[in-house]
This record gives C-alpha cells, sequence and structure tokens, in this order.
C-alpha cells in the first residue's frame, strides 16, 4: 500500500522572516507545506476465525516520511523531517486487541534560525518495539 498526503497553503507575509539562506521581507508570497508518505506492505495470516473469535498474525513492513517548510519565490525552505521505518510482527488474539513486536527506527529532525536564537532538535531512536493496540 501507498499512499501521499501533501497540505499546502498560499499567503503573504505581513512581517518580515529570515532564514539561513536569505529574508523574506513583507508582502512576500509563501507557501507552507506538510507532506505526508507511507509506504506499507504486510501479510494477515489467519489461524482461526469464527463469529465472536479471531486468531491470527500480521507481518507488516513500512515507512513513513514526513517533511515540513514553506516555499517562496522559487525557493524552498525545510524546516524538519520525520522519517519511521517498522518492521513488526502483529497477533490479533481478538479483533478489538493487538500485540506487536518488531524492530523500529524513528527519526526527528526540526530546525529554526531567526534573528535571536538558533535551534536545531533531533531525536531518534533504533532498536526493538513492543505494541499493543485495543479497536473500539
Amino acid at each position: 500500500m501507498y499512499y501521499r498526503l501533501n497540505r499546502k497553503h498560499n499567503f503573504v507575509l505581513r512581517d518580515d522572516i529570515i532564514v539561513p539562506e536569505d529574508t523574506l521581507t513583507a508582502g512576500t508570497a509563501v507557501s507552507p507545506f506538510f507532506n505526508t508518505e507511507v509506504y506499507s506492505l504486510g501479510y494477515l495470516f489467519t489461524i482461526l476465525q469464527k463469529d465472536k473469535v479471531f486468531l491470527g498474525s500480521f507481518f507488516n513492513l513500512y515507512i513513513m516520511n514526513i517533511y515540513t517548510g514553506f516555499e517562496s519565490n522559487d525557493e524552498r525552505f525545510d524546516r524538519g523531517k520525520i522519517n519511521d521505518l517498522n518492521l513488526a510482527l502483529s497477533f490479533l488474539p481478538a479483533q478489538w486487541l493487538g500485540i506487536s513486536l518488531g524492530f523500529q527506527v524513528f527519526d526527528i529532525i526540526v530546525y529554526s534560525y531567526e534573528d535571536d536564537y538558533s535551534m536545531e532538535v533531533t531525536y531518534n531512536f533504533k532498536g526493538p518495539a513492543l505494541s499493543l493496540t485495543v479497536k473500539f
């Protein structure tokens, strides 16, 4: 499965904005964006299925990428991104309950540069992951 969800808005700046590469002056047309891409490949193996009972396992590999920033005058200023890779085996002892064990790589990078300060936040996690899912 693949899906892409891109969000974008157009407006004109009321105040000046300073970015590392340039200064955008008031009156400049800008387009902030928030783009999401998800790639997923999975397989559901059913062991037992009755009216009120379900037992099975779900194997899934997915990659999720999220990008944010803005564009102005044919320039693009990226302000952050999130990358997520998950390889998991899920057990479904009931239709409303899921237990997953897998390996996950999760990275977040957000940055901002202004006149008075600079900020960069980086978080990453790599390792085993255990999760419980309840559907209602």
